[in-house]
């Protein structure tokens, strides 16, 4: 299975530009495609490669030939997944974040060093900021690498290929999810969701009064609440998560909920939709296979 690392970037000021210069001509070459792509309604790669890696090579000479497949890849599996999750498109998709996803042909990790294929020719090396569970993952095979900017930083995401654990022969435990209570296990583990509800008031409150002055302050202050709120809401459940975990249950079967199929008060909307229910399920999952845990789900009638 893959596991993915958010690790902070150190780079030297005078490679800054030159990294700069590679997010905007990614951002031009993924467009180019994404553009091509809308208008011809093909997502073959031959096809594509064909009508867009010269243009955007004529264009582009200072990108990486590297990037250009990269940024051509990325477009094809952006069309993709909008078509698997049922999104019909009415404009070409556009690349928002300041992102460049780098493969082993344009990225290499030696230690904490990451050197990055950018424009101007020659190599940069940006350094890692080291922490315990890099350094877990560190004998894991490294795949295709993921850099970006955000909050006036460079970071990247890195993606190991990180082995499931076979599961041993053991029972079956279920695990209820609900609006008041997060989870409750068939042992009798109760794991209220009292601290998020808490926190999320507390956010509510302090998010409408930021609203009401809408100053440009108060917007950036609200910016940062949004993944404040996310990161808090997160930890809670990867707590959650843990308690559940500490079974030693093989088998750990889960409520396959959809609270969007049935019809509620308009009023209980909010607390419905502000469970973390697929999080929950997601972070689970993926836990419980390097736990050597198999998780499923099961319908709520059972």
């Amino acid at each position: 299975m893959h596991r993915t690392i958010l690790v902070k970037l150190v780079v030297r000021n005078e490679d800054k530009p030159r990294l700069d210069a590679t997010f905007a001509d990614y951002k031009v070459a993924w467009q180019t495609v994404s553009d091509w792509i809308f208008i011809n309604k093909t997502k073959n790669r031959a096809k594509v490669h064909t009508a867009t890696y010269k243009l955007v090579r004529l264009s582009l000479p200072n990108l990486n030939s590297g990037l250009v497949q990269q940024a051509r890849n990325d477009a094809i599996a952006k069309f993709k997944s909008a078509k698997s999750n049922g999104h019909k498109l009415k404009i070409a998709p556009k690349l928002n974040n300041i992102s460049v996803r780098f493969d082993n042909r344009t990225a290499s990790l030696k230690g904490n060093i990451l050197s990055l294929a950018v424009n101007g020719g020659k190599r940069i090396k940006t350094e890692l900021v080291d922490f315990l569970r890099l350094q877990k993952h560190r004998t894991y095979k490294t795949l295709a690498p993921l850099v970006f900017y955000r909050d006036g930083g460079y970071w990247t995401a890195l993606t190991f290929d990180v082995p499931e654990k076979s599961g041993e022969n053991g029972f079956i435990i279920g695990v209820d999810m609900g609006l008041r209570i997060l989870a409750a296990t068939s042992e009798g583990k109760m794991l209220r969701g009292n601290k998020m509800n808490r926190l999320r008031r507390k956010m509510r409150y302090i998010k409408g009064e930021l609203q009401r002055k809408g100053t440009k302050s108060a917007k950036r202050r609200l910016k940062l609440l949004r993944r404040k709120e996310q990161r808090q809401s997160r930890d809670v459940t990867h707590c959650a998560v843990n308690e559940v975990l500490r079974s030693d249950a093989a088998i750990i079967a889960v409520e396959d909920l959809d609270l969007r199929a049935r019809k509620y008060r308009k009023s209980s909307n909010r607390r419905r939709f502000s469970v973390p229910i697929a999080e929950f399920i997601r972070i689970l999952s993926y836990k419980g296979k390097l736990c050597g845990k198999q998780v499923v789900k099961v319908s709520p009638v059972y």
